[in-house]
């Protein structure tokens, strides 16, 4: 049932990620890839982001890689079935439906895009009944635990600099 696939809290329903050791697979044409999640890293209104491993063949010898893996979970609306699909209350599907064109039409951007300071898209693909985008994982570090780490505030210079390179990578 779908009540046991979604958390109650307070007013708020939220899905449940995809569980730890969950096989997301993607399958483009003849292409195959099997990642493994290993955790869930955030969330947000819509969607639910991870980290995942894949085996790859570096000549012939196996190398894991890991990913970021976002996927396309509209909060309060999607709901999580137990073979870790997504489904959607029929009153929804329209809207939801919208959103993912969006999602992937943003994807399908960050793929075609090669700007420094933008992470790469490496892969959009459907599965689940949902969307997802493969990008190259680049560590936890966001830019409020960094400002933690280093005493609760940056000086001037250091604030410049990072100022400066978030605004070169969007001027594009």
């Amino acid at each position: 049932s779908y009540a046991a696939l979604k958390y109650h809290n307070m007013e708020k329903t939220i899905t449940l990620p995809l569980e730890v050791g969950y096989q997301l697979v993607s399958e483009n044409g003849t292409e195959r890839k099997t990642y493994h999640i290993e955790k869930m890293l955030g969330r947000g209104g819509f969607g639910i982001t991870y980290l995942a491993t894949a085996e790859e063949l570096v000549g012939n010898i196996p190398q894991t890689t890991r990913y970021t893996i976002k996927e396309f979970c509209t909060a309060n609306v999607c709901l999580r079935q137990e073979d870790g699909s997504i489904t959607v209350p029929d009153h929804e599907r329209e809207e939801f439906e919208s959103d993912k064109a969006d999602f992937l039409r943003e994807a399908k951007r960050l793929y075609e895009m090669h700007q420094e300071g933008i992470v790469p898209v490496n892969e959009v693909f459907e599965a689940n009944g949902t969307s997802y985008y493969v990008m190259q994982y680049l560590g936890e570090m966001s830019l409020v635990k960094y400002v933690k780490e280093n005493g609760g505030s940056l000086d001037e210079e250091e604030a410049k600099r990072i100022a400066i390179a978030v605004s070169n990578a969007l001027d594009s």
